[in-house]
């Protein structure tokens, strides 16, 4: 008689999960699970997500930091919306040991699978090594001030539109023709937020809403 082995399925790697909700905030749609046929999904759909109510950025670091260990869909980009957000963020992360000490903190640094930049250094992220991939995009955004930063004039005459530059590297960041997953986090709510503008602004077909709050990355 013979004994035949049955294989095991496969665990399929959850990055992270989140309660999926209306626009208004009043219906829970499911819990939202970030596996590889749903990060390849949302990518092929061009579909955005956006996560409101975070209490603050340091609410937001502490939701995406676990991510850091998160290998197996890809690399994840923070863009941090200003300067001084960076740096806070950049002594955040040094404070809980992630980062070494630097008299002046770097404008790009990696903790893990997470690759911490501005939206200027985010178009400069191509040059990194294609493997493994960026597969993620998620500015931190407390107020959604960088979608209306888009008629800042520089001293060569030039016009600095900071949503076009993350549109553009989104497509430079491009593998097998899919763009990365944008994630856009917020302290507002998205009732009180023009999205359909801020989908039209960052080339999104349109969003999901996410509990920001809710969002969980399991630890195995």
């Amino acid at each position: 008689m013979l004994l035949y082995e049955v294989a095991k399925p496969m665990k399929t790697q959850t990055m992270f999960s989140v309660d999926r909700i209306s626009r208004q905030g009043d219906k829970f749609l499911g819990r939202l699970r970030m596996d590889a046929e749903t990060l390849q999904s949302l990518r092929q759909d061009n579909v955005g997500l956006l996560f409101e109510k975070f209490l603050s950025l340091e609410t937001m670091l502490g939701r995406i930091t676990p991510l850091a260990e998160k290998h197996e869909l890809g690399r994840t980009a923070i863009v941090y919306s200003s300067a001084s957000a960076g740096t806070h963020l950049y002594q955040l992360l040094c404070d809980e040991g992630l980062c070494g000490h630097q008299k002046k903190p770097p404008a790009t640094w990696e903790v893990g699978s997470l690759v911490f930049t501005s939206v200027e250094g985010l178009a400069k992220l191509s040059w990194l090594p294609n493997e493994p991939s960026i597969s993620t995009v998620v500015l931190l955004d407390s107020t959604c001030m960088v979608a209306n930063a888009r008629t800042l004039q520089l001293g060569n005459g030039r016009t600095h539109d900071r949503p076009q530059i993350i549109v553009n590297a989104l497509c430079d960041l491009a593998t097998d023709g899919l763009q990365p997953l944008f994630m856009l986090m917020t302290c507002k709510l998205a009732i009180s937020l023009p999205s359909e503008q801020l989908a039209r602004v960052y080339r999104r077909e349109t969003w999901w809403f996410c509990d920001g709050p809710s969002i969980s990355v399991p630890s195995y």
